[in-house]
This record gives C-alpha cells, structure tokens and sequence, in this order.
C-alpha cells in the first residue's frame, strides 16, 4: 500500500477507470476515488467504457464520467474492479500507454496486471477498498464520497446479506454514514425507483422460468427487450429475484447481446462455487454471484452449464 500512496501523491494527471457495462459497484468506487483524489487537488480523468446506468445516474458527480480519452500526459492509470484488463477490452490498447497503472480490486480471479496492485479477495466490493485507500492518504470523507462508495458495498453485497458480507464491511458502512452516506435514501433509489419497462422485464423472466434438478434459470432474448423497449440495464437484478427460490441452490439468467450471443449471469446459495463454472468458460466472479459471455443455443449452454454444476456438486460432497 505504501507504494501506491506514494505513487498516488507524486502523480498529478490521473486516470481512473472500471469495467464495461458497470454495476453498483463499478461506479461507486470510481466516483468516490474521484471526488477523494479531486480534493488532493489531482488532474483526474474519469472514464467508464459504457454509460452510466441510469439506475445509478442519481449520484451527484454521475455526469462526469466520460466514455473515451487521450493517454498523452497522463502519468497514472487507476483500473477499479477488473478481475483482468481485458474488461476494459475497448480501451485497453490506450490505457497499455500509461507507464503506471493501479490495479484495485476484490475479485478472487484478479491476475495482478498491474504494475501495482491492491487485491483483496476478502473484502465485500472495490469500493471497500477504495474507502480503505482513501482513509490512507489522509482524505477527509465527506457526503460526495461516503454515497457512491455506500452504494457500491450495498449492491455488491445484495444489502449486507451475501456471504461477502464481514465485519469489516459493517464497519465501512457504519464509517461512511457518520460521514454523510444517505443509506435509507440510496436504497430507495438503487431499489424501490425502477422504470416499469424494468419491471416487465423480469416479468418476462420469471414468466419463462423453468428448472433442472436444483437448478432454476431463465431466458431474455432480444426480442424480449425489444417488447418492452428496455435495455439489458433494465435486467439488472432480475438474476437475484430468480436466486430466491427456495427449489433451487443455483439461479441462472441468460440475456441476449447480439444474435445467438449471451450474457449469463449466475447465482448461488451456500457452497456451491459458480466461479469455478466461470472461468471454465473464460469468465469469473465470486463463490455466489458470477458470470461469463457465450456464443451458441441458449439450451445447449445451459446444457452444459449444468453438466459443470454437477461436477462441482461431486466435488463439493466428496
């Protein structure tokens, strides 16, 4: 950590940067690291590769992120909860320029790309780390910071309920309300402000659910969003809804990217490590919540989603 302070300090024109198609977490710790480094008075250059997903688009600062950027002159380079580089895959030969890059993340697969690297497999969210970081230099933590990085460990730890849930995340939390974090307020916006066409979407879902064993999962297509006019953001969450069932110890959700080419989005109970089914497949995450892209027939990759599920319940057993 000493390292990455003093590189921090010594730095004037920072970027910071996370991963394609951000979640909760993704844009909690960024813009909180920017609003943090903001007030050591640093050059900061906020770049997320997508939008911001209107269900996070409330936090004041959410503007802005930009989408693209110029490597010249800038000498540090921030990567926030990317297991690998290749999650920033559109901007990766950019940020390849910047002689110094930070790697922060708690992601188990991390492969420590960076030239530095601050991983922490045991914490709830990036932005658990980013609140540590920030503490670290000395930054005093005020309501522009304490929101997004609240946001960030509430989502990434489904409100304090997944098993990534530790004291040390309590404590995070409890820190970032005495410095300004609107908890009530921030769970009503992520949770409870949800656009109808959201809403019907995971009707849909629901409505196409079928089950395999102990297994439950489901499947958007394109001609689903297009139904409704909604937008994969508009699934986000859909896959925890399916996890609630008490029938099933693994929830699956597939949505359709482009023609025959899916996002799934897997989620599990108890011992069951669906990051192992991950990266079988060229993806990652955590025990309990993790995902991967693939072409091909949505019944031919849950097919062979649950042939690995029933290996790693074997191994689990035995």
């Amino acid at each position: 950590m000493k390292r990455i302070i003093e590189k921090i300090i010594n730095s004037k024109t920072i970027l910071i940067i996370s991963h394609e198609n951000p979640d909760g977490d993704a844009v909690g710790s960024t813009l909180g690291l920017y609003f943090g480094l903001k007030k050591l008075n640093k050059e900061v250059v906020p770049i997320l590769p997508n939008r911001v997903p209107q269900i996070y688009s409330f936090l004041e600062g959410a503007e802005v992120f930009k989408t693209d950027f110029d490597p010249k002159g800038i000498e540090l380079a921030i990567i926030l909860d990317c297991s690998d580089i290749g999650r920033v895959e559109s901007l990766k030969k950019k940020l390849m320029k910047i002689p110094v890059k930070i790697n922060i993340d708690h992601h188990p697969s991390n492969f420590s790309f960076g030239e530095l690297n601050f991983i922490d497999p045991t914490s709830s969210s990036t932005s658990e780390l980013v609140l540590k970081l920030l503490v670290d230099l000395n930054v005093e933590i005020d309501k522009r910071i304490a929101n997004p990085l609240f946001v960030g460990i509430m989502t990434d730890t489904g409100s304090f309920r997944f098993p990534n849930t530790s004291i040390d995340t309590f404590k995070a939390a409890t820190y970032l309300v005495e410095h300004g974090a609107e908890a009530a307020y921030l769970a009503k916006m992520v949770y409870n402000m949800k656009p109808l066409k959201a809403l019907r979407i995971l009707g849909r879902a629901l409505e196409k659910l079928k089950k395999r064993d102990n297994l439950i999962y489901s499947v958007l297509l394109l001609s689903d969003f297009k139904e409704f006019e909604a937008s994969e953001e508009d699934a986000e969450g859909a896959v925890e809804f399916l996890n609630k069932s008490r029938e099933a110890d693994v929830a699956i959700l597939l949505k359709e990217r482009k023609k025959n080419y899916f996002k799934v989005s897997m989620r599990s109970k108890d011992s069951i490590d669906v990051k192992k089914i991950a990266m079988k497949f060229g993806g990652g995450g955590h025990i309990n919540a993790a995902g991967f892209e693939m072409a091909g027939d949505p019944d031919e990759i849950i097919k062979k989603i649950v042939e690995e599920i029933k290996i790693e319940r074997l191994n689990r057993d035995n």
